[in-house]
Parts: C-alpha cells; sequence; structure tokens
C-alpha cells in the first residue's frame, strides 16, 4: 500500500468536501440576505395569528391532519417554545420520519387553528415561517437559519483540520502499533491504520485501541485494562475498538472474550449461531497467534500480570 498516495488523496478529497461546503453555505447566505429583504419590504403581517390560536389550544382535543393522511384527536400538546418545528417538521410526537403537519383544527368548534398551503412550494424555511406566521416569525428564522450556516462553515473547518491531523499522524500510528503485532500482521494493521484515520471518528478509535494494546502488551490484567479504554466511545466506536485490538493484539482473543458486547450478548442469551461465529473467530486468532509466537524465536503471547 503507497501511505503517501493514500494520505494525499484522502487529503485532497476532504480540502474538495470542506470547500464545497464552504460555497454552498457563502450561496445559502446569499440567498437569506434577499429574503430577509423581502420579507422586511413585504406587505405580510407583522402576526398572522398562528400562534396565538395554538397557545390556545394546548390541553384541547384536536384534529391533526398529517402528510400521510393520518388525523390524530387528543389532548394538544404543541409548545410554544418550539414553534419552529411546527412549520419545518411538523409536531415531533404525531409524526413519523418525513412526515409533517398539515392541518391542526380544533375538535370542538371545526376552527383551522393551521393549515399549511405551501409545503411541497419549495419555499426556504424562513420564506414558509413569514409565510404562515408572519414577519416577526420569519426574520427570526433568518437569524436561525444564519447561525445555522455560520455552525456548518464551523465544522466543515474543523473537520478538515480533525481530518488532516489524523491523516498526519499515520505514519507514526503504523510504527506504534508495528512494535506491538506480530510482522505478519503488518500489511493488515497499515491498511487498518490508513482507513481508521480517515473515518468519522478521526482515528480516536484507533487511538484508544493503541493504548489498549500496549496496556496488553505490558501484561496489564483485563481488570486494569478496563481502565484504558475511553469512557467516550459510542457504540460504534466501542465495538472498532473491540475489533482492532482482538484482530492485532497477541492478547486479542482474550480480550475479546471479555470486551466483546456481541459476544457477551450471545452467551446470555444463548444465540448458538452467533457463538458458533464467534467461537470460529476466536479459535482463528487463537490457533494464529501459535503460529505466529512458534516461527519468533519461541516467543509466547504476553501473559497477564497478578
Amino acid at each position: 500500500m503507497d501511505i503517501q498516495k493514500f494520505i494525499s488523496t484522502k487529503l485532497k478529497e476532504a480540502e474538495d468536501e470542506k470547500n464545497k461546503t464552504i460555497l454552498s453555505v457563502n450561496e445559502e447566505k446569499k440567498m437569506l440576505k434577499d429574503i430577509k429583504e423581502y420579507i422586511k419590504n413585504s406587505e405580510l403581517p407583522d402576526s398572522t395569528g398562528v400562534l396565538e390560536k395554538l397557545e390556545k389550544a394546548i390541553g384541547k382535543p384536536v384534529i391533526i391532519d398529517t402528510s400521510l393522511g393520518e388525523h390524530i384527536r387528543e389532548n394538544f400538546d404543541y409548545d410554544p417554545t418550539s414553534r419552529r418545528v411546527l412549520v419545518d417538521k411538523g409536531i415531533s410526537s404525531h409524526l413519523t420520519y418525513g412526515d409533517y403537519v398539515k392541518k391542526i383544527t380544533d375538535a370542538e368548534t371545526g376552527e383551522v387553528l393551521f393549515e399549511n398551503k405551501y409545503k411541497g412550494m419549495n419555499f426556504p424555511a424562513p420564506m414558509e415561517q413569514a409565510l404562515l406566521l408572519g414577519k416577526v416569525e420569519g426574520l427570526n428564522a433568518v437569524k436561525e437559519s444564519e447561525k445555522s450556516l455560520t455552525r456548518r462553515k464551523e465544522y466543515a473547518n474543523e473537520s478538515y483540520e480533525q481530518t488532516k491531523k489524523a491523516l498526519e499522524n499515520i505514519p507514526a500510528w503504523i510504527e506504534r502499533g508495528g512494535k506491538l503485532i506480530y510482522p505478519e500482521r503488518y500489511e493488515k494493521w497499515t491498511e487498518c491504520v490508513c482507513y481508521r484515520a480517515s473515518d468519522l471518528y478521526h482515528g480516536l478509535e484507533l487511538v484508544n485501541a493503541l493504548e489498549v494494546m500496549e496496556a496488553l502488551e505490558s501484561g496489564m490484567n483485563l481488570n486494569q485494562v478496563g481502565k484504558v479504554i475511553s469512557d467516550n466511545h459510542s457504540g460504534a466506536s466501542f465495538s472498532m475498538l473491540v475489533n482492532i485490538v482482538s484482530n492485532f493484539s497477541k492478547r486479542g482473543p482474550e480480550f475479546l472474550r471479555a470486551y466483546s458486547e456481541g459476544y457477551k450478548y450471545a452467551l446470555r442469551n444463548g444465540k448458538q449461531e452467533e457463538l458458533r461465529d464467534y467461537e470460529e473467530w476466536l479459535s482463528k486468532l487463537e490457533a494464529e497467534n501459535k503460529l505466529y509466537a512458534s516461527k519468533h524465536s519461541g516467543e509466547t503471547p504476553p501473559q497477564p500480570n497478578d
């Protein structure tokens, strides 16, 4: 694997993605500026009265007509502080993914409290907000959209810098892990480092895996090793860490049995097919470790300290 070529390619991809996002943000900001001026100079009322109607309906039975055709009658739980959600996505507790509120009617009087005639007409959210709720809420929506665009731009720059830093660390991470693994796994280790350094975690799970592998190599027992595992993992990143350590550490099978959530779940619940898969994986790793250890001056895997 040509490591430098990989790094330069991924760095170029990250830079292109950052620039694409920034260009998009700048274009959307220009559009928001035009929308803001339009709302200010329009003859739209400051308020259409919709919010006041909805606030008076809290706790009353209503009929909610959604884009999927459902009619839900119950005590209305609309939160006035989340009114933007009403326009952009509908009332989330009543909806499935991709659904939105079309109309809300007072179940007792038949009065239409809210009706979205503009969804699907390609209006930007602030413009839709202004048409439905009035100038004040439309201009508030412009401000929120501007903040969101600023956050997108900041995130694009931060993500690029994190990616750049991770990619630059690839040679050092390869070397660091190379001291902890059998030479036969060096090529796969190199590939692992490259792909983990360029994923959405920017190599954070890889760094923690290296720390765990170093702890195992030093002879630390499994309870002590547990303290080396970061508390900041998501379920996905923890699973990646377990896979990395299990596949590359000389004490990988021991670690897998202790820390694989999938393996422990299969054991607890008697999932025989899953257990067979894990046992095959463990047998393969143990056989490989035994073979590789015998090839390197009678070396045996590091043993845990008491």
